[in-house]
C-alpha cells in the first residue's frame, strides 16, 4: 500500500465518520471532557485554598477525625467553595 492509497483510505474513513455523525459526536465528547477537567481542576484549586481557611479546614478535620460524616461535610463545604465566585 502506497502513501496515496493510505491517504485515500484515511479520507474515506473520515467521510464515513462525518456521514454517520461520529466525528461530531467525538468532538463534542472531547469538548465536554475538556470542560469537565477545567472545572474539576478549578474546584480542586479552590478546595486547596479553602483548606487554608479555618472554617473549611475545621469541617475537613472533623471528617478525618470521624466526628462528622462526609456527606454532611460536603453539604456544608460546597457553598464555601462555590464555583460562581471568581
Amino acid at each position: 500500500v502506497g502513501v496515496a492509497e493510505l491517504l485515500a483510505e484515511a479520507r474515506r474513513h473520515r467521510r464515513a465518520l462525518e456521514h454517520a455523525g461520529a466525528l461530531a459526536a467525538r468532538r463534542g465528547e472531547r469538548r465536554r471532557g475538556e470542560l469537565e477537567a477545567l472545572l474539576v481542576d478549578e474546584f480542586r484549586r479552590r478546595l486547596q485554598h479553602g483548606l487554608a481557611d479555618g472554617a473549611v479546614r475545621a469541617i475537613f478535620d472533623e471528617v478525618v477525625a470521624g466526628a462528622r460524616d462526609p456527606y454532611s461535610a460536603a453539604t456544608a463545604m460546597l457553598p464555601m467553595l462555590s464555583l460562581d465566585r471568581a
